[in-house]
């Protein structure tokens, strides 16, 4: 999300699961799906796959049960896994993240191109994540000017001189 002459950009970010590109609950999503694959003999199995099945006593059913109830940070709670064997080389690691920079360099380059005049990437994955993203998206990067409370502030004051 971005403001540009007090106009909102919006690119993606619609939530979890239809639109939540290159968080950690996408992360953990497909390292679920794919885990399932697995075992089912329709993928590789590699060792983030077997590590997130035996998260499940490596039984489908158990991951159905866990699935009919589990939260977008629930799936998140796998992004550290799927982070930590990408980058030891797990090929399936490897593509889940790489999938996910992609989609953050395609938002990041949408920014820029409605005019947002500087990008920050924010949350638990933006330090992981970034070695993975394009150069040229890296390069154009900006740190953040303060943290989540900061950002509060502002808003709470921007509010409050809106009334």
């Amino acid at each position: 999300i971005g403001f540009v002459d007090g106009r909102e950009l919006r690119v993606g970010g619609y939530g979890f699961p239809i639109s939540d590109e290159g968080s950690g609950a996408d992360l953990g999503l497909k390292a679920v799906q794919l885990a399932l694959r697995a075992h089912d003999g329709r993928h590789e199995r590699t060792a983030l796959l077997s590590e997130v099945m035996q998260r499940f006593k490596d039984d489908p059913i158990e991951v159905v049960a866990w699935m009919d109830r589990a939260t977008a940070t629930d799936y998140a709670a796998f992004a550290p896994m799927v982070i930590r064997h990408a980058d030891q080389g797990d090929p399936v690691g490897r593509r889940i993240v790489q999938g996910a920079a992609e989609q953050v360099d395609t938002f990041v380059r949408v920014l820029f191109e409605k005019g947002a005049p500087r990008v920050t990437l924010l949350g638990g994955l933006s330090s992981p994540l970034e070695p993975w993203l394009a150069p040229d998206v890296r390069r154009r990067l900006k740190p953040a000017d303060g943290d989540a409370v900061s950002g509060a502030i502002i808003l709470a004051k921007k509010s409050l001189g809106d009334r």
